[in-house]
């Protein structure tokens, strides 16, 4: 699948995680921001299987990352732009197709990147025991399902059905 089927399932699956959240929580009060927030996360995780790839994707998701991390290092939270440092390596450590096209793979990448939006947020480095309380799993859950929702949505776009159902049975 080519890089803009790939944003068309990410958009789908932005609306689709924010109808599923206030449908399965209608008590749901999330920040204003988080009505972004979680939308671009299931976006985001849409196009991140072909970050192992020499892709657009890929070249729009380094260039966000600099700029996060010449922010973190601006607010002089080194913690959190090592972090983002070691997240940047994960997709090159496989080949195409590999470990970032697997099912799993946003049960590695969602915590990682969620300890990386805690940091930035706090300033500082945060607990583990403080990620393992019920409240921080209240709030990240929608998150963990945008991540989910995005992901399966570039699996579903790049399944041997939806190539051949698009025209291009042997495309790989």
């Amino acid at each position: 699948m080519k890089a803009v089927g790939h944003v068309t399932g990410g958009v789908v699956a932005a609306g689709a995680s924010l109808a599923l959240v206030s449908w399965l929580q209608p008590e749901w009060q999330p920040e204003p921001l988080a009505w972004f927030a979680l939308p671009l996360t299931a976006f985001l995780f849409a196009l991140a299987p072909d970050l192992d790839t020499k892709s657009k994707p890929q070249k729009y998701f380094y260039r966000a990352a600099l700029a996060g991390g010449l922010l973190l290092a601006w607010l002089e939270v080194w913690k959190g732009l090592a972090l983002l440092v070691l997240l940047c390596f994960l997709p090159l450590l496989g080949r195409h197709r590999g470990w970032t096209h697997r099912l799993w793979a946003p049960l590695l990448l969602f915590p990682l990147g969620w300890g990386l939006i805690t940091w930035a947020k706090q300033g500082e480095a945060l607990a583990w025991e403080q990620l393992q309380t019920p409240q921080a799993w209240v709030i990240a859950w929608p998150y963990f399902l945008a991540a989910a929702l995005g992901h399966a949505s570039h699996l579903v776009l790049d399944s041997p059905l939806a190539r051949f159902m698009a025209g291009n049975p042997r495309q790989r």
